[in-house]
C-alpha cells in the first residue's frame, strides 16, 4: 500500500468513536486539572504532611476527626429494602414481593462476601478531601467462575473525569473512569471481546500521559 493510499483509506467507525471519546476526555481532563492543587493540599493537610518537617512536634486534628467520622458513619448496620412497584393485595404483587425478598438476601450476601463496606469506608474519606464520594454499580462477567455478579466499587476521584459543563449527573453527557489494565485483566472483565481488538488497542499505545 502506498503512502497516498494510506492517507485516503477510510476511517473505520470504531476509530471515529474512539477519536471522539478521546476529544471529550481531553476536555474533561483540562477542566479537572484546575482542582489538582487544591485536592493535593487537602490530602496533605488530612495526613499531616503539609509544610512540616519530620521533627515538628505539632499534630494535625484533621486526621483523627475524619477517622472518628468514618467510624461513626459505618457503625450502623446497612439494610436493603426492595418493594414491588405493583398494585397491592394482588397475586402479582405477592409474586413480586417474594422476588424482592430474594433480591434483598442476595444483596446482603454480596455486601458481606465482596466487602462492599470497605468500598464505602474508602469513599467516606474522599468526601471531605475532594468534595464528593463516587460509587459505581456494575456487572463483572469474570466473577463466579464466569457467571458474573453485581459489583459496587468506590471510584477514585483522581481517575474520574466528568462532563465539565454538567451541573449534576442527570444533565451530564459523559463520565470517564480512566485506568491502565493489562490484557489479562481486560479479558477477565470482558471475556466476549475479540482479542484482536485488544491487541489493536495495545499496539496504538497511550496517546497521553494519564494523571
Amino acid at each position: 500500500m502506498t503512502m497516498l493510499q494510506q492517507m485516503e483509506a477510510p476511517i473505520s467507525p470504531d476509530h471515529e468513536l474512539t477519536g471522539r471519546l478521546y476529544e471529550l476526555y481531553q476536555q474533561a481532563r483540562r477542566a479537572k486539572m484546575q482542582k489538582h492543587e487544591t485536592w493535593r493540599r487537602n490530602y496533605l493537610l488530612s495526613m499531616n504532611r503539609w509544610g512540616r518537617s519530620p521533627d515538628d512536634p505539632r499534630d494535625s486534628e484533621i486526621y483523627p476527626i475524619l477517622r472518628a467520622r468514618e467510624a461513626w458513619m459505618t457503625d450502623q448496620e446497612i439494610n436493603f429494602g426492595v418493594e414491588p412497584a405493583s398494585d397491592p393485595f394482588s397475586t402479582f404483587h405477592d409474586y413480586e414481593n417474594t422476588l424482592g425478598e430474594q433480591l434483598e438476601a442476595l444483596l446482603r450476601t454480596n455486601f458481606k462476601v465482596y466487602h462492599w463496606l470497605s468500598e464505602i469506608a474508602k469513599a467516606l474519606w474522599d468526601a471531605p478531601m475532594y468534595g464528593a464520594s463516587i460509587f459505581k454499580v456494575g456487572w463483572d462477567s469474570g466473577l463466579e467462575d464466569g457467571m458474573g455478579n453485581v459489583t459496587l466499587c468506590r471510584v477514585d476521584p483522581w481517575a474520574f473525569y466528568p462532563d465539565p459543563n454538567a451541573t449534576s449527573f442527570k444533565d451530564s453527557q459523559y463520565l470517564f473512569e480512566v485506568h491502565r489494565w493489562s490484557i489479562d485483566e481486560i479479558e477477565r472483565r470482558f471475556p466476549n471481546v475479540d482479542r484482536r481488538r485488544i491487541e489493536d488497542a495495545v499496539a496504538a499505545g497511550d496517546r497521553t500521559k494519564l494523571d
